[in-house]
């Protein structure tokens, strides 16, 4: 939460998914409301669907916006990110 809050202003918004379990031995003593409640952008938004991010990231992105996604040894990332550019959102 602490880079987040260094580094985004409150012009950025932050979408978080559930931490995304891959097993192993991973502390699962935090949650992505956590993070939420410790991030102190305006527009932090916490979202379970990644449809539902599509539809909010074509309602609010501009010609100069930066879509960057992150996560950690989610496989299903690149499909995504490919998801958002096939349909037009980003070229």
């Amino acid at each position: 939460s602490k880079t987040f809050n260094n580094y985004l202003n409150n012009k950025d918004i932050l979408i978080l998914q559930n931490i995304y379990d891959a097993g192993g031995k991973a502390l699962r003593d935090i949650s992505s409301q956590d993070l939420l409640d410790l991030i102190r952008i305006p527009n932090c938004l916490f979202i379970k669907e990644r449809p539902r991010i599509i539809s909010i990231i074509r309602k609010i992105i501009r010609n100069s916006d930066i879509i960057v996604l992150m996560g950690a040894r989610d496989n299903t990332l690149s499909d995504f990110a490919h998801r958002i550019w096939k349909e037009g959102i980003i070229s």
